[in-house]
């Protein structure tokens, strides 16, 4: 009888040693596929961003094109003031050429931005760390994104968007990249469930 015990248990002991591996074989598969599904879903909004990121640097890079253009024109216009002897005329168009410096430097680092932002949405959350964030600017940069975004791939799109951002809520500490998108996805939804109206469009 002992003996019987002793092998029943035995045999026990393996189905339950079997079962084991197969319930961690499951495990690790089931977490191989979330990884993978939340690496799908990330690069399914990166690529919703990708219009909106082509628009949204295109208007900090057309000002940074033409300050450049009107620069030009106005160091031409000081170099003849100059050669004049009007340096009053030349000091003034110094300080319009700073003026538009300025201007440019301002446009330059929104680009670079809009860069940045990309860049951190696309990349791997593992060691992302949070960081002060100001929720409002990156709602309203994801508003016009996921806006763009969506012109881009249907020209007949259209909504009117308004904004009231609680301004006493300053930084968060949180992943930006994260929570933007989320943010992304929660506007994409719900321009995409937007009621049509009667004459069409959105």
């Amino acid at each position: 009888r002992n003996e019987l015990i002793s092998r029943q248990k035995v045999e026990l002991e393996k189905q339950v040693a079997e079962r084991t591996t197969e319930l961690e074989k499951s495990l690790e598969e089931l977490r191989l596929s979330q990884k993978q599904l939340i690496q799908s879903e990330k690069m399914a909004s990166l690529g919703e961003l990708t219009a909106g990121i082509a628009h949204e640097i295109q208007n900090p890079l057309n000002f940074v094109n033409n300050f450049s253009d009107v620069n030009k024109e106005l160091l031409l216009e000081m170099k003849d003031e100059l050669d004049n002897g009007n340096i009053a005329d030349a000091k003034t168009i110094a300080n319009d050429v700073i003026d538009n410096e300025e201007k440019i430097n301002h446009h330059g680092k929104r680009a670079d931005a809009i860069v940045k932002g990309m860049l951190q949405h696309s990349r791997s959350t593992n060691n992302a760390t949070k960081e002060p964030t100001d929720i409002n600017a990156l709602a309203d940069e994801y508003l016009r994104l996921a806006y763009h975004g969506l012109r881009a791939k249907d020209k007949s799109f259209n909504a009117t968007m308004k904004t009231d951002f609680d301004e006493s809520i300053g930084n968060i500490n949180i992943i930006p990249q994260d929570i933007g998108r989320v943010i992304l996805n929660l506007i994409t939804n719900a321009f995409y469930a937007a009621p049509l109206p009667p004459e069409g469009g959105f």
